[in-house]
């Protein structure tokens, strides 16, 4: 159980691929935001399995992820960045791989 009913706020912030000479955009940004939150969804499903108590929220959001989880943490008591947890697009399951 948690002991101290804090609820845990995940954040994923993506960019559009980039392509010759800068950025541009060849792919349907409202459909690749929606894969995004599914990809951290399946990320996190082993760990809110293994703490059910604890209540866990998503957000998936395209931008700068500087100033985007910057602007997410704000009110935060603790933040926490970096790749933490990567699927594993073999279909095995997500993989923890620490950076």
């Amino acid at each position: 159980m948690a002991k101290s009913n804090a609820a845990v706020m995940a954040v994923r912030v993506w960019w559009p691929h980039a392509g010759y000479g800068g950025y541009y955009v060849a792919e349907d940004l409202e459909d690749r935001g929606v894969s995004e939150k599914a990809d951290l969804i399946a990320l996190l499903k082993s760990v809110r399995e293994d703490h059910p108590d604890v209540q866990v929220s998503t957000n998936a959001i395209r931008g700068n992820p500087v100033p985007m989880l910057i602007g997410a943490a704000q009110g935060s008591r603790l933040a926490e960045g970096g790749t933490g947890l990567e699927l594993d697009r073999s279909g095995e399951g997500p993989t923890k791989r620490i950076t």
